[in-house]
């Protein structure tokens, strides 16, 4: 039996322009959502945007900057 996931749509900052890094983990999140995963661990996180180590700072650089702005407060929140 094949199971096929929708890709999910793109995710973007409403407020301001969001850099490339910071978009690919708006789009993990959002299609970790797609596949019913609400409040990922950040090492899920990191493996779906692509990043091999959640404490690179590759990652956890555009993390933070996500969590300053109203995001923060919508999924973030949701990581653990």
């Amino acid at each position: 039996m094949s199971m096929e996931i929708a890709e999910p749509e793109s995710v973007t900052y409403t407020n301001g322009a969001v850099s490339s890094s910071e978009q690919k983990i708006l789009d993990a999140l959002a299609s970790l959502e797609a596949v019913g995963v609400t409040a990922p661990s950040k090492t899920q996180l990191a493996a779906f945007a692509g990043y091999s180590n959640p404490k690179s700072g590759g990652f956890a650089a555009p993390v933070a900057a996500l969590t300053g702005r109203d995001w923060r407060s919508r999924a973030a929140a949701r990581l653990r």
